[in-house]
């Protein structure tokens, strides 16, 4: 499970499940959460883009080797997706929110991926040192 929250006091929640995955969003406050109807094929990985109407979240999608771009308050299909060059397990914005960075894995290990948001041009790609090639990464922060 991933966790992020919004401007206005809703917590969004991912999981996955041996189904597939999907979106939770939550009252800060509440005990109860309510389904978004936003569901991959994969794992989330959230990185709201706070300064944005409607919230945008990019999330992880290990099955189909994209970021899928979501604007949570109005649809549930992407509103575009960034094709990785491996399996994409994290995300992270800069802070001027145009570029994206991905943790990837590929056969060969972890390496991480800069892209210019919103086109999603690869830029540059940032490998592991020699003795970290088989290196599984988990996350990517900024």
């Amino acid at each position: 499970m991933f966790g992020s929250s919004d401007a206005k006091s809703d917590a969004y929640v991912s999981y996955e499940s041996p189904s597939g995955g999907g979106l939770l969003s939550c009252a800060i406050g509440s005990a109860t959460c309510a389904g978004t109807g936003i569901s991959v094929p994969g794992a989330f990985a959230l990185a709201p883009q706070y300064n944005t109407t409607p919230l945008t979240l990019f999330v992880s999608d290990i099955r189909n080797k994209v970021v899928d771009v979501f604007h949570v308050r109005h649809g549930k299909t992407p509103a575009a997706q960034i094709h990785t060059s491996g399996t994409p397990y994290a995300t992270a914005l800069d802070s001027t929110f145009t570029h994206l960075y991905v943790a990837n894995q590929t056969a060969s290990g972890g390496l991480v991926n800069e892209y210019t948001y919103p086109g999603g041009t690869p830029l540059i790609t940032f490998l592991p040192p020699k003795n970290a090639k088989k290196a599984f990464l988990t996350g990517v922060a900024l």
